[in-house]
């Protein structure tokens, strides 16, 4: 079967109920295909063995092997009055719906194993397992790499030269990011514990986050009189990488 979460229900784990169509033991005879103990014969081709010996006559001789009966399949016994239910084979189809608990931290493209929600096997009390493939939705802003999320902040250029609080999404809510003046473009700021929790383990991933200098598209005639008013007191030499560039352009 396949499981879509959001990206937060994949971090934060999750209830889901599952709809099957399985082979389940018959209800009305226990999976024994017969309507009573006493409907069953011992098969008339293994004599009970379940098995039946063939011997071939080749150049090198005669050549025996032992088989599986064919008309008990391997019983042992066979059925004089199968069950009105199965039909004599001991499994109904049954469509059910199955409650599965969703690990923290799985992702997409994992599964998990639901014992005894499979397919009924041939003899009574036996059910395989249900495995479950998790598809998760991409999320709009975080990506995950491992147990540690990333996640790319567009910030006024003006927040990163005078500093300020931006929002933050998490996979537990909102968190109000400390940006400090005279930041740079590109800088990393990392947030311990805001990850994914690690699957079967103990802890959390982190969050990092790179922020990146928004400029305005357009200004009017007055902010830009403004802001040249500003760049004329701000002397060369105060952008440290601009300096760099002259100083290596006059050694060419």
């Amino acid at each position: 079967a396949t499981v879509n979460l959001t990206f937060v229900e994949s971090a934060k784990g999750a209830k889901k109920n599952v709809t099957v169509t399985r082979q389940k033991s018959c209800s009305d005879c226990g999976g024994k295909g017969a309507r009573s103990e006493s409907d069953f014969t011992v098969c008339s081709q293994c004599r009970g063995t379940g098995q039946v010996r063939k011997t071939m006559n080749t150049f090198l001789g005669a050549m025996s092997s032992v088989q599986t009966c064919t008309v008990c399949r391997g019983q042992g016994k066979t059925i004089k009055h199968a069950c009105n239910t199965c039909k004599g084979k001991g499994q109904t189809m049954s469509s059910e719906t199955i409650s599965i608990d969703i690990p923290a931290g799985i992702a997409d493209g994992q599964a998990i194993q639901y014992a005894g929600g499979g397919n009924a096997g041939s003899k009574p009390g036996y059910e395989g397992n249900l495995n479950i493939t998790v598809k998760v939705a991409e999320h709009p802003l975080l990506k995950r790499k491992g147990f540690d999320l990333h996640l790319k902040l567009f910030v006024p250029f003006t927040t990163m030269m005078l500093g300020g609080d931006i929002k933050i999404p998490t996979v537990e809510g909102f968190l109000n990011l400390r940006i400090d003046a005279n930041t740079q473009t590109g800088t990393l700021l990392k947030e311990r514990n805001k990850g994914i929790k690690k699957l079967n383990g103990i802890g959390h991933g982190d969050l990092i986050i790179e922020l990146v200098a928004e400029f305005p598209r357009s200004a009017s005639k007055q902010i830009k009189k403004e802001i040249e008013s500003v760049m004329k007191t701000l002397s060369q030499t105060e952008f440290d990488g601009y300096r760099k560039y002259l100083d290596t352009l006059n050694k060419l």
